[in-house]
């Protein structure tokens, strides 16, 4: 799951709570923790500017890549069969 602008937030985690008790191993890796915290900031403009602006693409991919390998390596993933999703920041990194 790769979160909105606004992080990994309660709405996230519930998702990935229901993907869960569907059977799904789901994960929302914090895509943002190398810049900041998006819940110190009022306006989403600030939250642009100040974070999501300085996260190159590559670099997102290949954090989502070590967050498959990792959901592999404990057992609970399967390589053949990932998939993901993502709300309005995270729906672009998506479709990337």
């Amino acid at each position: 799951m790769v979160h909105e602008i606004f992080g990994v937030n309660d709405y996230i985690e519930r998702i990935c709570r229901s993907l869960a008790d569907l059977g799904y191993y789901a994960i929302a890796p914090e895509l943002y923790f190398r810049q900041g915290d998006p819940t110190k900031f009022d306006d989403h403009r600030e939250i642009m500017r100040q974070i999501v602006s300085k996260i190159p693409d590559q670099r997102v991919m290949a954090d989502l890549d070590a967050a498959g390998d990792h959901a592999v390596a404990s057992g609970m993933g399967d390589a053949a069969r990932v998939g993901l999703t993502g709300f309005c920041w995270g729906g672009r990194i998506a479709w990337l």
